[in-house]
């Protein structure tokens, strides 16, 4: 296991050390976003010192560079191959596993169906038309009801907020005439 650094000690290393301790996280699976929230090591500090120190990100290698050097030959070694080393994390893994990883992925198939199938301008929900200018508008509104409003929307990502306030005003108006 390797040492764990506070965003303070982080700052304080050598950039060739930060280099090396970021690209290790890297080569044991974590994400540069996972490092942010999982070390507290922010990503855009992350980014921006390196590239100051002429350090690029490199996908192909899933590491930090130096710009100016040569780039490493990528790794020959089939076990290195992240394809093989997921098969291999299946393959250690029981069915139960295996299929609550296909549960989520199929929730979250259903979330980015929900996303495209957004109503876009010129479409319509409950029959009302969105089209025309956009205006941007300040309402005070109470906070038991901005919460409600805030969690509908979250759980109905499908819709865009300035739709479901036109809908709802819309059918208010013609409630009340």
């Amino acid at each position: 296991m390797s040492r764990t650094y506070t965003f303070r000690e982080f700052k304080q290393l050598h950039i060739q050390d930060q280099v090396n301790y970021i690209n290790m996280l890297l080569d044991q699976g974590e994400t540069l976003t996972g490092i942010g929230s999982n070390r507290h090591i922010n990503k855009a500090y992350i980014r921006d010192t390196f590239k100051a120190k002429d350090y690029i990100y490199s996908k192909d290698y899933n590491a930090y560079i130096n710009k100016e050097a040569p780039a490493p030959a990528p790794a020959k070694d089939p076990a290195a191959d992240p394809a093989v080393n997921h098969i291999k994390c299946f393959k250690e893994m029981d069915l139960g596993d295996i299929e609550d990883r296909l549960q989520f992925l199929e929730e979250q198939v259903e979330i980015f169906r929900g996303l495209l199938e957004k109503p876009a301008a010129g479409r319509s929900l409950n029959n009302i038309v969105f089209t025309g200018n956009i205006k941007t508008r300040s309402f005070k509104i109470y906070e038991n009801v901005l919460n409600d409003f805030i969690k509908f929307c979250n759980d109905h990502k499908n819709y865009r907020q300035q739709d479901l306030m036109t809908q709802a005003l819309h059918e208010f108006i013609n409630k009340e005439l």
